[in-house]
């Protein structure tokens, strides 16, 4: 099995997150070039797929897809970015004006938000040994 969980914010709040994160980040890819987050991951999701198909201990692999929202505020929000793979990367200067830029952002837009989630497992059965 495969898994790989997928956040959408609001439209006008990634647009702001995206903003920031070129401001503060840009020797890092856009994080949000593509329409929704899944869409994103799908070429990985692809080639897990691609792999089960390629061995010959499992069947056909499938997509199941759950979508699911959670709220943030502004402080739940903040308290979860330091998590971000590339945060560990970055000096204490510039990961302090990253989250004050990106929770101005979330105050700006009213201090909470829904994302949207979406899980994605790729599964398949295994095949009986002969």
């Amino acid at each position: 099995m495969v898994s790989r969980n997928t956040g959408d914010p609001p439209a006008e709040l990634a647009d702001a997150f995206a903003e920031v994160n070129r401001r503060h980040l840009p020797e890092l890819p856009p994080l949000c070039a593509v329409g929704s987050a899944v869409e994103g991951y799908q070429r990985f999701l692809d080639a897990a797929e691609d792999g089960i198909r390629r061995t010959t201990g499992f069947d056909e692999p499938e997509q199941r897809r759950y979508a699911w929202e959670q709220r943030y505020t502004t402080d739940d929000w903040l308290d979860q970015v330091p998590n971000s793979g590339f945060f560990a990367q970055i000096d204490a200067a510039r990961a302090r004006a990253l989250l004050a830029d990106i929770g101005a952002a979330i105050d700006a837009y009213g201090g909470a938000f829904l994302v949207q989630y979406t899980t994605v497992l790729v599964t398949a059965g295994r095949r009986p040994s002969s």
